[in-house]
């Protein structure tokens, strides 16, 4: 987005713009102008706008102080609608909609409230300098924001029109009753009387396909919402085209939806993304950090460097992968205004001329050495080429939590493990467990459209060649039978799988897993070998099925002593040679390459011997100083 240069003035350190639409009619070109203040000693009210940009190649006019500026049709379409409500000018769905006190008409809240902030327009986008100090400072701007309002778009000509205003309806009925979006119990009298009013199973699914599509919305995806909606003092103000509710009124109907109209549209709700009840439990989470205060000046130097880094690793822990945004680095820098502490000099500072690969590496060196925690190194997301391999991809960061149910380390390091002269190569101390002598992944193919035929046949190839480079080779290795292995590893699959009543089923799934890797059948022969009266037997054609799918995904390994592992990271591939390690500091075992006299690390590991044989490797086990002073501990350099 190119300003022109006449339009912004230089920022003094404390200093933030704030825009202001002018008067206008309809089809008349936006115009808007725009003053400097500074926070902390001008009390000017003001509402700070989350919205998603939108498609930058699709542009609108828009006059700024005079000057000519391009805009997203997005940001274009909300300042035409801020400028009608202003005028005082309602929407077709504001004439006869109910506002609860808690929630002012829009019409109503833009008029009490001149000044608006909008990233797009008061941060000067084609400034790098400013953009990298201005970013530090956003989380300060939506906690001074008078209100927050969030834009989730228009609803106009869409066919979900009519099923949003109902919504931001019966959300605004609820908060007439004072009901607290944290007690839904509560709610239950007027659920009940609610789902009397719809009256049939028709107008449920119609409400929830509403909900459906407003969690689909772009402004669910974009990283930069997380803090604009979990900083806002008062609950931020959803709106969408003229309807407008409480982000806290839309999440309680949400829940009630969830819990009392649920039972004839099971279906639907759980199609339904988790966004807004993540947002939800991210904002209870910042609230409790701010409530901790700056007390946390009093701790030492080395501690708050800790803290300030577990913050950042738990709100990286929650992005699960879903939210998107233009540049790379914001997947960082968005999340750095919540960690609700003012002094975050121990981490790296903003800086959008570093090129984002550079801006990862800093990261992941910063927090797993302020930390000693190496959980980072359990992300899902792919490596980055030209980087360590220690590096995360944090545009797709998802931590691996495998089957042990526990998301970081009892032991962590005592040393920085980028202490030594190059700080790209990443010292570890570690047990050596076993080499790979044998591995397979799945082919990938494009069955995109393909029948049921040919997707079943990939399945049965690669369930056949699994079978053979993986089960059979650990047959040899462990002198046993093909019997024995097979259901070792069936076993460690319905443990993963969280269906013990299928343990006493395990000689009934072989059978049926042996005579498909023999001859071949298609997924309906499963489902009719199963008695459709028995849930044992379904929940034995589910987990047969489950299997297939297993050997057609991800890469397996075999080691020296015929333990079977899969990759948590499903771009990666073992190699014969590789060896699995564990080192401190990381709560899962781990495959690395040799390289020389350095390693390259590929992936944590799932080992699904590792419950049954090698108690070791549990968390209870193998993560204690006592563990590693029993075993011969080396030091491996990972590059």
């Amino acid at each position: 987005m190119q300003h022109a240069a006449p339009v912004y003035q230089s920022l003094g350190a404390s200093e933030v713009r704030l825009l202001r639409v002018l008067p206008g009619n309809g089809v008349s070109t936006l115009s808007c102008e725009m003053r400097s203040i500074s926070p902390e000693h001008d009390d000017t009210p003001y509402i700070a706008l989350s919205y998603v940009w939108g498609d930058d190649r699709s542009k609108s006019l828009l006059a700024l102080n005079g000057e000519p500026m391009a805009i997203t049709a997005n940001l274009s379409v909300l300042l035409r609608h801020i400028r009608e409500w202003k005028c005082g000018r309602k929407t077709p769905e504001t004439q006869n909609a109910t506002f609860p006190e808690s929630v002012p008409p829009p019409e109503t809240l833009f008029q009490e409230h001149e000044w608006i902030w909008a990233d797009a327009l008061c941060i000067n986008q084609a400034d790098i300098e400013e953009k990298s100090s201005q970013v530090p400072r956003m989380g300060m701007i939506y906690r001074s924001a008078a209100r927050v309002v969030i834009w989730l778009g228009g609803n106009e000509g869409s066919d979900e029109e009519g099923q949003i205003y109902e919504i931001f309806e019966y959300a605004n009925k609820m908060a007439t009753l004072s009901l607290s979006y944290q007690d839904i119990e509560s709610c239950r009298p007027y659920i009940e009387s609610l789902h009397r009013q719809i009256g049939n199973t028709t107008k449920v699914e119609r409400l929830c396909k509403g909900l459906l599509g407003l969690s689909k919305r772009p402004w669910f995806y974009r990283i930069w919402v997380l803090q604009e909606a979990a900083l806002a003092r008062e609950p931020p103000i959803v709106i969408a085209g003229g309807s407008a509710t409480t982000f806290n009124n839309l999440h309680t109907f949400w829940l009630a939806v969830q819990t009392y109209l649920m039972d004839d549209v099971l279906r639907l709700w759980y199609s339904m993304p988790r966004e807004m009840d993540n947002l939800v439990s991210l904002r209870r989470l910042v609230q409790n950090w701010a409530q901790e205060g700056e007390t946390m000046r009093e701790k030492s130097i080395t501690d708050m460097s800790s803290l300030v880094s577990n913050r950042l690793y738990r709100l990286l822990n929650r992005l699960g992968g879903q939210y998107r945004c233009t540049l790379p680095q914001d997947m960082i820098y968005g999340l750095l205004g919540m960690i609700s502490i003012s002094d975050l000099s121990c981490l790296p500072k903003p800086d959008y001329r570093c090129p984002w690969p550079e801006v990862f590496e800093d990261y992941a060196r910063c927090l797993m050495g302020n930390t000693g925690d190496l959980t980072l190194l359990l992300s899902l997301s792919q490596s980055l080429d030209d980087s360590p391999s220690w590096v995360t991809d944090f545009r797709g960061v998802r931590i691996s939590t495998h089957n042990y149910g526990v998301e970081r380390s009892p032991f962590t390091l005592a040393n920085n493990p980028f202490a030594g002269k190059d700080p790209r190569r990443m010292r570890l101390e570690g047990v050596e467990l076993s080499t790979v002598v044998s591995s397979y992944r799945a082919p990938s193919m494009d069955i995109n459209g393909a029948g049921e035929q040919k997707r079943s046949q990939r399945a049965l190839l690669s369930f056949r060649q699994m079978d053979r480079f993986i089960f059979r080779r650990a047959c040899l290795i462990k002198n046993a039978s093909h019997k024995d292995v097979v259901t070792s590893w069936i076993e460690s699959w319905i443990n993963f799988q969280r269906i013990p009543s299928l343990l006493p089923e395990l000689d009934t799934i072989y059978e049926i897993y042996d005579e498909f890797a023999k001859k071949g059948f298609d997924g309906d022969h499963i489902f009719a070998s199963a008695s459709s009266d028995s849930l044992k037997a379904q929940n034995t054609a589910s987990m047969i099925s489950s299997l297939l799918k297993a050997s057609s995904a991800g890469s397996y390994f075999v080691t020296t002593d015929g333990m079977i592992g899969l990759l948590a990271k499903f771009s990666g591939r073992a190699e014969q040679g590789d060896k699995i390690c564990v080192f401190k500091g990381l709560v899962y075992p781990a495959l690395v390459r040799p390289l020389g006299d350095t390693y390259k690390f590929i992936a944590s590991v799932n080992l699904n011997d590792g419950i049954k044989m090698y108690e070791r490797l549990t968390p209870e086990h193998a993560y204690t100083q006592e563990f590693f002073d029993s075993h011969y501990c080396q030091e491996f350099v990972l590059v």
